[in-house]
């Protein structure tokens, strides 16, 4: 797994886009449009993991959201 690059970022993205469009024909508004997204990639917290026949995307974040606690 490395860092993301902005080459890394539309696959991601578009995943992303088709859930939210999934989950909301079901009627699940958990997801919207704001995260992931190209703030995170330049903050350093996407990382992408190459394999063959696939690419996998994750965002990671040092600490918590804020507000996070509240929701507990």
């Amino acid at each position: 797994m490395s860092e993301a690059v902005a080459a890394d970022l539309p696959q991601p993205l578009a995943l992303k886009d088709a859930c939210i469009a999934r989950m909301r024909a079901d009627g699940i508004e958990q997801w919207d449009e704001v995260y992931p997204n190209a703030a995170d990639l330049a903050a350093g917290m996407l990382h992408t993991l190459r394999e063959v026949g696939g690419t996998g995307t994750a965002t990671m974040r040092k600490g918590q959201f804020s507000g996070f606690e509240k929701s507990l």
